[in-house]
């Protein structure tokens, strides 16, 4: 599948080859973790830091998004650490930039190991708030990030992952 295309590690066609995953509520899904494996496993593990152009590039693509601004959950920083480079937001900086739609870091994490805590003091108050997301598996942190921006004031909340994990 890896067809190196120019500028490319993955392109567009490529990416489309990708089967489709189920849609949840308020979460648009690219497709599934099986079919997308090799490519998430080259992003955040081998480092190929260009994925993350083409990863939004898939996802800005299929979906059409009316968002005020976008935001990422934050990475665990010893996995910041290991890998040597936030994932989650090189993915939604790539995100923004391609969509031309603002990126703010507006969810921070309260433990280091478990779920996202308090947002930050920016003011969600009647923004449209689009989550980026490389891959997701039960929801439950998105569905907790979701809830604390609705709770801070936000209009909606939507999300975009790339793939979706079975557990």
């Amino acid at each position: 599948m890896q067809c190196g295309k120019e500028g490319h590690v993955y392109c567009h066609s490529c990416m489309g080859l990708l089967d489709s995953a189920p849609a949840l509520p308020n979460i648009r899904i690219y497709t599934d973790y099986l079919s997308a494996k090799e490519i998430i496993w080259q992003y955040k593990y081998q480092s190929k830091r260009a994925l993350a152009r083409d990863i939004a590039e898939a996802l800005n693509t299929r979906f059409k998004i009316s968002a005020d601004i976008c935001t990422y959950i934050p990475t665990i920083s010893s996995h910041i650490r290991q890998r040597g480079f936030d994932h989650a937001k090189l993915l939604a900086k790539e995100f923004s930039r391609q969509s031309k739609l603002p990126l703010s870091g507006l969810l921070k994490r309260k433990w280091q190991y478990t779920q996202v805590g308090a947002g930050r003091k920016t003011n969600v108050s009647g923004k449209n708030i689009l989550i980026i997301e490389d891959v997701i598996s039960s929801g439950a942190t998105i569905t907790a990030a979701s809830e604390l921006l609705m709770n801070n004031g936000a209009k909606s909340v939507e999300t975009l992952v790339f793939a979706q994990s079975r557990l």
